[in-house]
């Protein structure tokens, strides 16, 4: 490999692998893209349901532990008008969190997303053993049945499409800094999506460690700021 054949690679390269392909093979690399899509799709929400699934457990036990550790008679770092005012923040969070998670159906959409993947990749595999078997498969045929398919589902994100082309590098030429680029720009949006559930994970644990002693970040901001007396 010579110094341009580095340069060159390393610059990056982004964009289909260039081949001849008829209109029916670059159909066939499409269904390949659309249903990797959809697995990715299905998973990112299944894995969202759960953070926010554990989110809402974390905040209910928080929510209860406080009042049973008052009774018990436990010295905190908070004073009790503070204790009750993040009592009362925790419980709307807990609401809240619950509406989303119901609303938002992220299991039912992830199977619905891997229904539609396993469909696609049903299709895609049909069309690859008529296209290797010479067997001239009709476009506008698998590209109906495509369109039959995609309607069961949502469709994906941005995000999954990103990923997959890291993923699918039969399909993507992605090398040097074009491929890095794209990586970053998959994992901000992927990470973009849980800061909600995220920050409330962390702002409970930052409560319970403050709250316990361990640590005095919230209360050394909060607590100067009530009224005296």
């Amino acid at each position: 490999m010579n110094f341009k054949s580095v340069v060159k690679w390393f610059l990056g390269e982004d964009g289909y692998k260039k081949r001849d392909l008829t209109a029916i093979e670059e159909l066939n690399r499409s269904f390949m893209m659309a249903a990797k899509c959809r697995y990715l799709a299905s998973a990112r929400l299944k894995h969202l349901g759960e953070v926010a699934s554990h989110t809402t457990t974390l905040l209910s036990m928080l929510l209860i532990f406080m009042p049973l550790m008052q009774i018990a008679g436990l010295e905190f770092s908070f004073p009790t008008v503070l204790m009750n005012v993040i009592q009362v923040f925790l419980a709307v969070s807990v609401l809240v969190f619950s509406v989303i998670n119901t609303k938002a159906r992220y299991s039912l959409r992830a199977e619905k997303l891997n229904q539609c993947g396993d469909k696609i990749k049903e299709l895609q595999r049909q069309l690859s053993f008529d296209l290797n078997n010479n067997k001239s498969p009709c476009y506008q045929d698998f590209h109906n049945r495509y369109l039959d398919i995609e309607v069961d589902s949502e469709n994906h994100a941005r995000v999954d499409y990103c990923f997959a082309r890291l993923h699918l590098s039969t399909i993507y030429n992605l090398n040097g800094v074009k491929r890095l680029v794209v990586i970053i720009n998959a994992y901000l949006r992927k990470w973009f999506t849980f800061i909600g559930p995220v920050f409330m994970f962390l702002m409970a644990s930052l409560i319970i460690l403050d709250m316990l002693k361990i640590i005095s970040v919230l209360s050394d901001i909060l607590v100067p700021l009530l009224p005296k007396g």
